[in-house]
């Protein structure tokens, strides 16, 4: 049996080195990943700036612009509307002889540090002047967070899609009706090609986590995270190997797989907590929690072992239920 999968891989990735289409869904996640990192740059690459009020001493202002750029409001309301906006710039403010740092709440943590150090340093060099910090907000942005998130779930599907496009390709060919005459069985087939899929999730996943996040996670509790999604993605691209008939159709398939993969995890981001109960059947809300417990450095709302033992015992029972279907489809070509 060994043999048999291993002559499968083989023959897989010969055949996914040939077609453009394969090597395209290969390197897209990549290349997302590129793309997310690009218009979420790291702090170190961004220049500190500050909104100031015109009623700060002018001495201080001064002093502001030696370190970064300063952006002149008129008065405290102007300045707080900067504030909130989606960029990370702090308010400087003056009330009676205090000067007064204002915050968003969202920011990047380097950019409230390096803000109140440079604010202490300058009120250090002002006998009369002393200065506090306010946060306007209190919920920090989870935007870069929840798109890893997104994106890792996505990942696990694009990885269903070689599957899927390798027995579609087979059936376009009749090679297919020359596997069920050979010694390869059926539970052959379906080991190599999950082998395959799971190879491609982890190295897709974790270069794109290496491009974003560097070395701020951890890789073995996100490996765990793969394995117990990976089944979803696997079963999705056996179903549109077994139902598609050809790679328009397959594509047709995807779209509408996906759509629907990619929606419950975006929906219960936005749909109030006391909700989520209706979203307990889908095991796509439960591979959000798990990356979510991955991603974000906090408390899970559901602990790691819960939500991942959920994802692959709901998967393997979809996956017990839909075996004999898509054998009866593939037998039947």
């Amino acid at each position: 049996m060994i043999k048999r999968i291993i002559s499968l891989m083989r023959k897989d990735i010969i055949g996914a080195t040939r077609d453009n289409f394969m090597i395209y869904i290969f390197i897209a996640p990549i290349l997302l990943a590129i793309m997310l990192r690009m218009f979420m740059p790291a702090i170190e690459n961004v220049s500190i700036s500050f909104a100031v009020s015109s009623e700060v001493d002018i001495q201080i202002i001064e002093k502001l612009k030696s370190y970064g750029t300063v952006y002149l409001f008129k008065n405290e309301q102007e300045v707080s509307n900067r504030v909130n906006r989606v960029d990370d710039v702090p308010g400087i403010l003056q009330k009676d002889e205090q000067i007064v740092v204002i915050f968003e709440g969202n920011e990047n943590k380097e950019v409230k540090e390096i803000a109140t150090v440079i604010v202490e340093n300058i009120v250090a060099d002002t006998d009369e002047a002393e200065y506090l910090t306010e946060i306007l907000g209190t919920k920090k942005s989870l935007l870069r967070e929840y798109s890893i998130i997104i994106m890792f779930i996505m990942f696990t599907g694009f990885a269903g899609l070689f599957i899927g496009f390798f027995i579609v390709d087979e059936k376009e060919t009749g090679s297919i009706r020359a596997l069920w005459v050979s010694p390869m069985r059926m539970i052959d087939l379906i080991v190599s090609r999950s082998i395959f899929a799971l190879i491609v999730q982890i190295f897709n996943i974790f270069i794109a986590a290496f491009i974003i996040i560097g070395t701020g996670i951890n890789y073995l509790i996100l490996l765990s995270g793969i394995l117990c999604c990976s089944f979803s993605g696997i079963i999705l691209g056996f179903i549109v190997g077994a139902f598609a008939d050809n790679q328009i159709s397959a594509i047709t398939y995807m779209k509408f797989i996906n759509f629907a993969y990619i929606t419950i995890p975006i929906a219960s981001i936005f749909i109030p907590n006391k909700w989520h109960f209706l979203l307990y059947p889908f095991p796509n809300y439960w591979m959000f929690q798990v990356f979510s417990g991955i991603v974000i450095d906090a408390t899970p709302k559901y602990p790691l072992i819960v939500s991942g033992s959920i994802v692959l015992l709901s998967t393997l029972i979809i996956g017990l239920i839909l075996l004999k279907p898509i054998k009866r489809k593939l037998t039947l070509v």
